[in-house]
This record gives C-alpha cells, sequence and structure tokens, in this order.
C-alpha cells in the first residue's frame, strides 16, 4: 500500500494586489519633478512625507480603502483598531540600478504604489526564515514550500501590500532607453485601542 500525503500551508503570508486609478497630470508632474538623494542603488526623494501634499489627496483615500480591505483579510477584523499612513517616499530605478534586500521596521503593513513600470518589473520577497539557517541543500525543483523567494510582477498602477517585516528587493534593471522604474512606498501603524486589559496588553494609540 502506497502513503498518500497531503501537505498544509501553515501561517501563510498576506500579499494584497490592486488596482488603482492613474495618477492625475497634476500629480505625475509632482511626482516626477521631486529633489533626490542616492538610495543604496538607486534614487529615492528627499521628501519623506509625500502623500501629505494636498495634490495626492486623492491618491492617498484610495491607498487607505485598500489598506483598510486588505487588513481586514489578513489580520484583523476588529472595527476598533485601525492603520494610518505614517511616512511614504519615492523611489526612482533606472537602467543598471535595483533596490537592496530590505524591510521596514516601526511599521506594521508596508505597500508599494507603482507610478511607472515595464511589463518585467517585478518585486522579489525572500523568506524570512531562511535568513540564518544552518544548511543549504539543492532545490532542483522550486515549489511554493521550499522556493527561498518570490517575484511578484508589479504592473503600472497596481499597488502591493505585505507585512512590513517581509524582506524584499529589487533586482537591477537590465533594459535601456526606457522612462525610470517610479514607486511609491508608506509605511504604517496602528490607531485605536489594541489588546485587552484582562491580559495586561492593552495600548490605546
Amino acid at each position: 500500500m502506497e502513503a498518500t500525503l497531503n501537505m498544509h500551508s501553515l501561517f501563510p503570508t498576506p500579499i494584497g494586489q490592486f488596482e488603482i486609478p492613474s495618477l492625475t497630470e497634476e500629480q505625475l508632474e509632482f511626482v516626477t519633478n521631486q529633489d533626490t538623494g542616492a538610495n543604496v542603488s538607486n534614487r529615492i526623494s528627499l521628501d519623506k512625507y509625500i502623500l501629505e501634499d494636498r495634490v495626492m489627496a486623492s491618491l492617498k483615500s484610495n491607498l487607505e480603502f485598500c489598506l483598510s480591505s486588505y487588513y481586514k483579510i489578513g489580520v484583523s477584523t476588529d472595527p476598533d483598531i485601525k492603520l494610518r499612513i505614517t511616512q511614504s517616499w519615492i523611489t526612482y530605478t533606472n537602467v543598471g540600478e535595483s533596490h537592496h534586500e530590505h524591510s521596514h521596521p516601526n511599521s506594521i503593513i508596508s505597500g508599494v504604489y507603482y507610478v511607472q513600470t515595464l511589463g518585467t518589473d517585478a518585486i522579489c520577497f525572500h523568506d524570512n526564515r531562511r535568513i540564518g539557517r544552518s544548511f543549504c541543500v539543492n532545490t532542483p525543483v522550486l515549489t511554493q514550500f521550499n522556493a527561498p523567494t518570490y517575484s511578484l510582477t508589479t504592473p503600472q498602477d497596481s499597488l502591493v501590500l505585505f507585512p512590513s517585516e517581509l524582506v524584499h528587493s529589487v533586482n537591477p534593471r537590465g533594459i535601456e532607453n526606457v522612462p525610470d522604474r517610479i514607486s511609491i512606498s508608506f509605511n504604517t501603524f496602528y490607531t485605536g485601542a489594541i489588546g485587552r486589559e484582562e491580559d495586561s496588553t492593552a495600548l490605546i494609540l
């Protein structure tokens, strides 16, 4: 008699992807005319509160709606808890540039809205559980259970939401004579009452 294997995917990482309206001409002009500085391997806006500008009000409203939808399904249905957007910034990635592996401290859920991308652009997520593992084994066939990374295509005008501790990166752009890859990133934090008084975990934010 042959044994039958049933594999279970425990504690999946929720990644939300939305399609939202394009930026207005005024918003696009605002985004493309920001002062920038050097990032590790691309460029970043000097303004770290991009979504607080009045020009970006409609975009921020759309992002908050998506964030609320994601939170209710992927994190908690408690109506007394919400997430607010904290800092927000723009990254610009040209040919040969990339985005280093990183996560977002002091944030609950992070998001990236893709203003200007190509069909080949993607965000690469890394399995946090593999960091510091003692052994390295070959995996000729990758599956959802053993893959150390996962690349998610990022179409223009799409939004990706994910837990802030999830390590992610962007591979080097290898296509010349194309516009910059432009994305707006943001962090979030709780607002409201979290925890339970009877458990000595209550916290008002």
